[in-house]
């Protein structure tokens, strides 16, 4: 089956013209979203050779600052062969090479509009227990296959977990990411809250059996993060089918699904307070991983009330009022320029002539929340592709 990346739709309104409607790429979490901005937080290191290796042509190093900075990229410098920049942060999916090399291929047009990525069912199932309702009520779980862990993409990998946790995962408090060798555990897995003293496993990093609140005081991260964690009752941990430990959320994860060069095939589990943020990240990790050639699967992440699929791929909605853009930009865009200009950014507008929901804050200027792909009128529905 083959599915969009996160995207919106937005409808773009023009005086004494009939509006037209665009289905946007944009990661439908972080629209709008605040997040942290300091520059270290969000500067990227890209090294160019491997930024050409994933565009698919050949540019020079002067050319790449160039055409990146021109995305909306801020230069921060160059050292060698590595690149430097301050992305914004609302733009995570864009905290990698990968994601970068993505967006560029777009803006040469070399591959314009909407990205797609092969999605297929891998079988496994995440319990997610109601034990961690008043602890850490939110985790899904996806599978990412046929990777080759070379060091570019190990220091990318983990470049990007890293950023995401620091941004969008507010330092591990919102979201925290577990990236697992799948093949040295057995599914299905199970989140869960468990008492301090009542699980022992070896942390990576050390080389002796602790119990999670051992942990909290002996383990470098442990102490780091104890204050996420400490006050409650119960501590969330993910285990395998045989009780193995996979991850000790947000502290550390268990040394039993260490990475390795060997490593082929990755499960990922993303936790945290907010489900929205919590399947934004995991797209976004799992995107880049297709970026070096893996093969999505989705893993079904069942709740006591709900069931779901993930990483969910599917577009969200997003109105736009093209006049109103053009007044803030200073320029007179027509509605098929601005077409051209989405689609070079890897989105995929389309175009109704029916005018958007009343209450969209970019359709009248309001401050009320944008409307559900619903409350559009006639807009046909690009949340899954055909298989």
């Amino acid at each position: 089956m083959l599915r969009r990346h996160f995207s919106t739709v937005c409808a773009i309104s023009v005086p004494d013209k009939p509006p037209s409607v665009f289905l946007l790429s944009v990661p439908r979490d972080f629209i709008n979203s605040e997040m942290p901005c300091e520059p270290s937080l969000t500067n990227v290191d890209v090294h160019h050779d491997d930024l050409v290796d994933l565009l698919g042509q050949r540019l020079s190093l002067e050319e790449c600052v160039d055409r990146i900075t021109f995305m909306g990229a801020g230069p921060e410098g160059v050292q060698g062969d590595v690149m430097t920049f301050d992305i914004f942060p609302n733009r995570p999916d864009l905290y990698s090479v990968e994601g970068i090399a993505r967006g560029l291929r777009g803006f040469l047009g070399l591959e314009v509009g909407l990205p797609s990525y092969r999605v297929e069912p891998s079988g496994i199932e995440f319990v997610v227990d109601p034990s961690v309702a008043d602890v850490r009520p939110y985790a899904v779980g996806g599978v990412v296959r046929g990777i080759e862990l070379d060091d570019a993409l190990l220091r990318s990998l983990v470049d990007l977990q890293e950023k995401l946790h620091l941004t969008a995962g507010r330092r591990r408090r919102k979201v925290a990411i577990g990236i697992h060798d799948l093949d040295k555990v057995t599914p299905p897995y199970r989140y869960q809250a468990v008492r301090p003293h009542e699980v022992r496993f070896t942390p990576l990093g050390l080389a002796e059996e602790l119990d999670l609140a051992e942990i909290l005081a002996k383990h470098d991260k442990g102490r780091e993060y104890a204050p996420l964690v400490a006050s409650k009752p119960r501590f969330p941990i993910i285990q395998d089918a045989h009780g193995q430990v996979l991850s000790f959320p947000p502290v550390i994860n268990g040394i039993v699904t260490q990475l390795t060069p060997d490593t082929q095939n990755l499960f990922l589990d993303v936790t945290g307070t907010d489900l929205e943020w919590v399947q934004g990240c995991l797209a976004i990790l799992a995107t880049a991983l297709a970026e070096r050639g893996g093969r999505i699967q989705t893993v079904r992440t069942t709740y006591s009330d709900r069931t779901l699929e993930t990483p969910d791929l599917s577009p969200a909605a997003h109105p736009l009022n093209l006049s109103r853009a053009n007044a803030w930009l200073g320029l007179s865009l027509t509605p098929a320029q601005a077409v051209e200009g989405l689609r070079s950014a890897n989105r995929s507008p389309q175009t109704t002539s029916r005018r958007p929901c009343a209450r969209c804050s970019w359709a009248t200027g309001t401050k009320k929340s944008c409307p559900s792909p619903s409350r559009l009128p006639k807009i046909r529905s690009r949340r899954r592709i055909g298989s």
